[in-house]
This record gives C-alpha cells, sequence and structure tokens, in this order.
C-alpha cells in the first residue's frame, strides 16, 4: 500500500490498483494527443485555390475576390495563392457574417410585429 497524503485526508490505494490508473491515464493522454497531432499536421499542410474552394463551397473566382478584399485568410509566393485548412476552419468560426438562426428568427419578428 502507498500513503497519499492530501490536503486534509489519507487515501490508501494498492500499488496495482495505482499501476492501472496510470496505464488508463497514458492511454488516454496518448489516444487524445495523436488525434490532435494528426489534425494539426494535416490542417497545416498548405492546399491551393482549387482545394480551397471545395472546402467552402465557393466558386475560385468568389475567392479570389476574398483574397483582393483581404477577407480571408490566404499566402502569397509569386504569383501562387496558397491556404491552410486550419486558418480556413478557423475564419469560418469567426466570421462576422455568420449570423445564428435565432438571430434571424428575432429579426423576422421584429419586422413583423413592426408592419402590423
Amino acid at each position: 500500500m502507498i500513503d497519499i497524503r492530501g490536503m486534509e485526508k489519507l487515501f490508501l490505494i494498492s500499488q496495482s490498483d495505482l499501476d492501472s490508473l496510470l496505464e488508463k491515464a497514458y492511454q488516454k493522454f496518448s489516444v487524445e494527443n495523436k488525434s490532435s497531432t494528426a489534425t494539426q499536421s494535416e490542417d497545416e499542410f498548405p492546399i491551393g485555390i482549387k482545394e480551397a474552394s471545395k472546402i467552402l463551397d465557393k466558386a475560385p473566382q468568389t475567392l479570389y475576390g476574398l483574397v483582393n478584399r483581404r477577407k480571408i485568410p490566404f499566402h502569397k509566393k509569386g504569383r501562387k495563392l496558397y491556404f491552410f485548412k486550419s486558418e480556413i476552419l478557423q475564419w469560418i468560426r469567426n466570421s462576422s457574417d455568420t449570423i445564428s438562426v435565432e438571430k434571424k428568427v428575432d429579426d423576422f419578428l421584429i419586422k413583423s410585429r413592426k408592419n402590423k
């Protein structure tokens, strides 16, 4: 038995239980760390205008317009445009153009009440 003395309490745990808990914690950490690392490395590979337009479901010309107006994150090397999937996804999340369904419903109700 190992004594683990806390602030006000004493916990007793067997060596095998401690080993089991540590092993479970290590496995959980390893799985979570591997999945986040895989996502990060995949997101950080630069993509071109065609791939970015597929992610956003927008025509390449629309993306060129967004780039021209500096509305979307991009990188330029020579004449070639590059995007990072992680930056595009973050841009979507932070987009000020995004309006929630609740906001649309509230606006509709306010307008319909004014028209009566």
